[in-house]
């Protein structure tokens, strides 16, 4: 018998290839769409994968575009030893104060039904229930990428189904959010 350490498997989400690798639109009425972009620049960290990245479709109408923006990914399961965690970095606004991310992805205005006080980040959600267990957004406007992790510990190994959510429903200026490097601990 054979006695060691397991090693956690990880999914990644580079978005390097140009695709948003199977992550959906969630919004099919809305104007404008997340989509795979190619950036400028260098790495803020040895962690990040650049050049391409998630963002807007139309750049020029990053700050007042009216669609609500929304893609989610692949459904996966969270798995591993205790204290994994799930990391991503986001650039972008937080406009005037990020609003807040409804309970469950039902209540998320979809079309055209962007606001000046809407959510714009990365959200964890249940996927039987739509419910947002955990969400992340910008504290500060910039162009500077940002790492996050959400601490997922209590969701770990509980053969649950999880997807995370990529959504801007916010309007004004700084009114953009961009998504790079996802990694996920489980498969």
């Amino acid at each position: 018998m054979l006695v060691g350490r397991i090693k956690p498997v990880w999914t990644n989400y580079f978005f390097d290839d140009g695709t948003l690798q199977g992550w959906s639109d969630v919004n099919p009425t809305g104007t404008y769409k997340f989509t795979s972009q190619i950036g400028t620049g260098t790495d803020t960290d040895p962690a990040q994968s650049l050049p391409n990245f998630v963002g807007i479709d139309d750049w020029a109408q990053r700050d007042n575009n009216l669609s609500t923006i929304w893609i989610r990914s692949p459904k996966f399961k969270l798995w591993g030893p205790p204290g994994q965690e799930l990391t991503f970095y986001l650039s972008g606004g937080a406009g005037f104060g990020v609003g807040a991310l409804p309970q469950y992805d039902s209540s998320v205005p979809t079309g055209d039904g962007s606001t000046t006080t809407g959510f714009m980040g990365l959200a964890l959600r249940d996927d039987v229930t739509g419910e947002f267990l955990l969400k992340a957004s910008r504290a500060a406007n910039a162009n500077i990428w940002t790492p996050f992790a959400f601490d997922v510990s209590s969701y770990l190994n509980d053969n649950k189904y999880y997807t995370l959510d990529l959504i801007d429903f916010f309007r004004g200026s700084w009114g953009f959010v961009a998504l790079d490097t996802v990694r996920i601990p489980g498969c």
